[in-house]
């Protein structure tokens, strides 16, 4: 299993007309405070569900020398992720929307470096979805999920690991729900040529 590419699609809510994109942002980021500083210590670990569940899963996989990509929708939550991963000590690059082509370039051959200390990268679904070769990783966390998720590392040799985090009784549930039902669809109409 493996991931490249993400789109979303601003789906209608059947309620009040609110997107369900707004609400999956609501679902992924409760529990964390908003708003610069990011930080808050501890706090910024143990008040997020699945903040708690990457920082038990983060420093098992530094110990195994894994390469790790964190995928997220927002790129206020990478920021969120940053501020975390600047906490605990640990180096990554980073590509969002907003990074440059030179810096990008740059990020990705520092990442892919045999014994770079940089292990993990944070993209946004958006910006990092295409046209980047990052081989050398084999995990891959799904921080938060989107409705139209496909996935392929092409060139990676060792078997990648993914990680899709949901929180549980929240809007995500359903979008890993509809995600699956189309990635299922996606195959039948392959299969039926």
């Amino acid at each position: 299993m493996a991931i490249t590419s993400y789109s979303r699609k601003n789906m209608k809510h059947r309620k009040g007309g609110k997107t369900l994109s707004q609400e999956t942002k609501v679902a992924v980021i409760k529990g964390v405070e908003l708003g610069p500083p990011y930080t808050t210590g501890e706090n910024l670990i143990t008040n997020a569900r699945k903040m708690v569940l990457l920082d038990k899963l983060l420093p098992k996989l530094k110990e195994r020398d894994s390469r790790v990509l964190i995928f997220s929708q927002m790129t206020r939550l990478l920021d969120i992720l940053e501020d975390y991963l600047l906490y605990r000590g640990y180096q990554y690059c980073r590509i969002d929307g907003n990074t440059g082509g030179e810096e990008r370039d740059a990020s990705i051959e520092t990442f892919n470096q045999p014994g770079s200390q940089k292990f993990i990268f944070l993209l946004s679904t958006r910006a990092g979805g295409l046209g980047i070769n990052l081989a050398t990783a084999d995990v891959v966390i799904l921080y938060d999920s989107d409705w139209y998720s496909s996935s392929i590392i092409i060139g990676q040799k060792k078997e990648v690991q993914v990680f899709r985090f949901c929180t549980e009784f929240a809007i995500e549930e359903k979008v890993i729900e509809r995600a699956y039902k189309k990635l299922a669809l996606d195959a039948l109409v392959i299969q039926q040529g």
